[in-house]
């Protein structure tokens, strides 16, 4: 699943921030599951100096149905 949000800014001009989520989830046997997710968020003027305008990272998870 892909997922990706723009949200402008309504107080501060030519600022945005985009959200982005890529997830890939599996049955590996009856009822259990694996997956990973990759996110990238980015704010095009972040609200502190010599902030990183990106936060990028992963997620690993498993999971079990019954």
């Amino acid at each position: 699943a892909l997922s990706c949000y723009v949200y402008p800014s309504l107080t501060v001009a030519h600022r945005f921030r985009v959200d982005t989520d890529i997830s890939l989830s599996r049955e590996i046997l009856k009822d259990f599951t694996a997956g990973v997710t990759f996110y990238d968020s980015y704010d095009s003027h972040p609200p502190s100096e010599g902030s990183l305008k990106n936060d990028l990272g992963f997620t690993v998870n498993i999971g079990w149905s019954f």
